[in-house]
């Protein structure tokens, strides 16, 4: 599959995570994957599924290519059929915003 879309066979770096960082969701909107990392806590008793803190959300080609930072602070970024080529995201603290894939414009409340 990588061989198709990215030219290669050996696994392929989408974006580099700080120390400490993991990869939350990853989706794929168009010809754009949509990337949320943050930190979790340090404890070994919280839930695999334990919010993270200082997410960021991140777009790159489907290759790891041209990544730009989006926003911080979504829940979840996603589209709805009525605008498929509008990307949302949820914010925190905010409600759902529009998102410029290109990261140029900051979200916009909507």
């Amino acid at each position: 599959m990588l061989a198709k879309h990215c030219d290669s066979t050996a696994p392929i770096r989408l974006l580099d995570l700080g120390p400490g960082q993991s990869l939350g969701d990853t989706r794929q909107i168009g010809d754009r994957l949509y990337l949320t990392v943050g930190t979790l806590a340090p404890d070994p008793d919280s839930s695999p599924h334990a919010p993270f803190s200082e997410r960021s959300t991140w777009s790159t080609g489907l290759c790891g290519e041209s990544p730009v930072h989006l926003a911080d602070d979504l829940i979840s970024v996603f589209t709805v059929d009525r605008w498929p080529d509008v990307v949302l995201g949820c914010q925190d603290g905010a409600g759902i915003v529009s998102l410029d894939p290109e990261g140029a414009k900051p979200p916009h409340l909507l």
